[in-house]
């Protein structure tokens, strides 16, 4: 649990719901005390946009609340691609 105003605790976890009954626990601790597992799933999405990066990352900045972007290089040469990181 963490603190995140006066009025409000944040609490993370996965809730777990089995028949009348309800668990909060940790990703690592569903495998122990469940018959279920959890898995990481990445996912990647090309998008053409025939605008400005800049258009684009204005409104990725305003829509998500965790995003990041990166610019790859390739044998030491700029890339023309930008890629924007969501964290969710």
């Amino acid at each position: 649990m963490q603190d995140c105003d006066d009025n409000f605790i944040k609490v993370e976890g996965i809730m777990i719901k089995q028949d009348f009954d309800s668990s909060i626990m940790s990703p690592q601790d569903v495998s122990k005390y469940t018959p279920l597992q959890t898995l990481t799933l990445k996912q990647t999405m090309h998008v053409p946009f025939e605008h400005d990066i800049q258009v684009l990352a204005y409104f990725m900045y305003e829509y998500y609340s965790e995003v990041t972007s990166e610019f790859p290089i390739k044998m030491g040469v700029p890339q023309p691609d930008v890629i924007f990181v969501i964290q969710q």
